[in-house]
């Protein structure tokens, strides 16, 4: 997603890796504080894909254009698969 890592990774210092996805908050795409939790979703083919949560957000504000944070699900698969 735009933004990228490397966006995220200025915005948020020594919290970013593998297991986040982070997207653009341009023209004020951020979650906000009730959003904490929600889904983040692709379209393949058609069919809708839940590939993140809802995780944290810049101390700026979520319409501050800055990067959101997901947690990025495949990278807890063995353990939503061990505890569902």
């Amino acid at each position: 997603a735009n933004g990228g890592v490397l966006g995220c990774s200025v915005r948020f210092p020594n919290l970013i890796d593998v297991s986040h996805i982070c997207t653009s908050g341009l023209n004020g795409r951020g979650f906000c504080v009730g959003d904490v939790g929600a889904p983040l979703v692709a379209t393949v083919g058609g069919r809708n894909f839940q590939i993140g949560i809802a995780s944290f957000f810049p101390n700026s504000g979520c319409d501050s254009g800055a990067p959101s944070v997901y947690t990025r699900i495949t990278s807890f698969m063995n353990f939503i698969r061990q505890h569902i």
